[in-house]
């Protein structure tokens, strides 16, 4: 680790040691984990952020979100979709964006747009 990313790594430790029940600093030391591409660490702490926030406020959304973000890492569609429709009915605007692209119904719509503007063409 570069000592940047090594001492905010040792910030989130030393922040969870001295307030273990505050669920965004998991997810917030989840985020480094999934940039440093440590996705089982990332997963276990977006999990614990997820725990502590009862699914609700703004740290729920966000982990919804990182763990949206873990799914499509993992070609989880699916999940990525119902996730980022958790994360946007917390108020992720982001997440409502991304649930939207994952729609099957919206893709079947678009796949059909785009085939229908290359045959006028």
């Amino acid at each position: 680790l570069s000592s940047g990313i090594n001492a905010e790594y040792g910030g989130f430790n030393e922040a969870i040691s001295i307030a273990p029940e505050v669920a965004s600093l998991y997810n917030n030391r989840a985020q480094l984990y999934r940039l440093l591409n440590q996705i089982d660490n990332a997963s276990d702490d977006i999990e614990t952020a997820l725990r502590l926030s009862g699914g609700k406020g703004k740290t729920a959304m966000q982990a919804y979100s990182q763990r949206a973000m873990v799914h499509v890492l993992n070609k989880n569609e699916e999940a990525a979709r119902l996730d980022f429709e958790r994360s946007a009915e917390l108020g992720g605007k982001f997440a409502a964006c991304q649930a939207a692209k994952l729609n099957p119904y919206a893709k079947l719509c678009n796949e059909m747009l785009e085939k229908a503007m290359q045959e006028l063409q």
